[in-house]
């Protein structure tokens, strides 16, 4: 078991944010002796300090449990987080209880082991899934079961692409529609056109004879 002398760094290897998501961290308050006042009260004085455990899930002996630190708040803010309001922590995830897959004795063996999703189970190690019986079997059936619910969710997030796009073609087909209609023509009542009277003979002549003029 880790103590004391685990630095803030605990358990960082590579991608930090994939592997920290992966640890089981809470913050909790804890007594410790405040030997100075101790000695000047002459009785015990205790001062409760905030602590941080750090588990990996399927590893029993790999935890860390110190005083926390400012590095600890920052990189687990939502750990603290919950912590000021005085309430755990939940776990992210399906429940192992809520799987069918799995019977209830192996739920605590695994719960023994710090595994309490099917994600926590599917990112166990082979070695961590041996030392439970049909742990292998149980994590592969756990990715196929993660792996169902995301096609699951994609078909669903499909079909309702496709149900917005086709009630957006209706909406364009309409407005279309409309644009192509011919607008109605109204008839207007024309006044009618007299035809000019016709000329005599001798209103022509004297007409001829002006313009000859």
């Amino acid at each position: 078991m880790l103590s004391g002398s685990v630095d803030p760094d605990d358990f960082r290897q590579g991608n930090e944010a994939k592997m920290d998501d992966q640890l089981m961290v809470k913050f909790f308050f804890k007594e410790r002796e405040n030997k100075e006042e101790t000695l000047k009260q002459g009785r015990p004085i205790f001062k409760d300090v905030e602590y941080i455990e750090i588990r990996v899930a399927g590893k029993r002996d790999a935890q860390a449990c110190r005083p926390a630190t400012w590095a600890d708040k920052n990189r687990f803010p939502r750990h603290y987080e919950a912590f000021e309001k005085r309430t755990e922590m939940p776990e992210e995830g399906t429940p192992l209880t809520q799987w069918p897959q799995i019977s209830r004795s192996q739920v605590e063996e695994f719960a023994y082991m710090h595994v309490k999703t099917v994600e926590q189970l599917v990112d166990m190690s082979d070695t961590n899934c041996h030392k439970i019986h049909g742990g292998l079997l149980l994590k592969r059936r756990a990715s196929e079961f993660l792996e169902a619910s995301d096609a699951t969710a994609l078909i669903a997030e499909k079909e309702a692409l496709q149900k917005r796009l086709a009630d957006m073609e209706a909406k364009m087909e309409a407005i279309l529609g409309a644009q192509d209609t011919p607008e109605e023509v109204v008839a207007v009542d024309q006044p009618e056109v007299q035809p000019a009277p016709k000329m005599t003979r001798a209103r022509q002549r004297r007409t001829t004879a002006k313009v000859a003029d």
